[in-house]
């Protein structure tokens, strides 16, 4: 592989982990604003967390 695919593709895998984490955290702020539930917004940010964390 050149050093310019391996560039690309670096970079494509770090917009894509970004992009990830980002609509974790919109999906979580979509549910506070939708029920106004503190306890929401922490259970549905807790369980989209947790298999990045864990790997599963």
């Amino acid at each position: 592989m050149h050093v310019r695919d391996f560039y690309l593709l670096s970079a494509s895998l770090g917009i894509s982990f970004f992009a990830n984490i980002m609509l974790r955290f919109v999906m979580s702020m979509w549910v506070l604003g939708v029920t106004g539930s503190a306890a929401a917004f922490t259970f549905v940010f807790t369980a989209s967390i947790l298999p990045a964390i864990f790997g599963l």
